[in-house]
């Protein structure tokens, strides 16, 4: 997901994924990740992790949050 121009056909997946299945908290990561990306999406993007975290609760995942809300990017993905 380094591709800028690119981001916002991957945010209307990760949310088209997110309207079939709510709960998907790997989608609520990457739809977070790609919000980061976007000028101005950071409050998106927190609030897509801490909805990731509530579904699955990962000492990775937090780790990923507390530097999204520190304002950098998360140095790894989720899996």
């Amino acid at each position: 997901m380094r591709t800028p121009g690119r981001l916002p056909e991957a945010i209307a997946e990760f949310e088209a994924a997110l309207r079939s299945e709510p709960d998907f908290a790997e989608a609520h990561v990457n739809l977070g990740r790609a919000l980061a990306q976007t000028p101005g999406r950071l409050p998106e993007a927190i609030a897509e992790y801490e909805a990731a975290l509530r579904i699955r609760p990962d000492p990775q995942l937090r780790q990923a949050l507390d530097q999204l809300r520190a304002g950098l990017q998360p140095a790894t993905p989720f899996r």
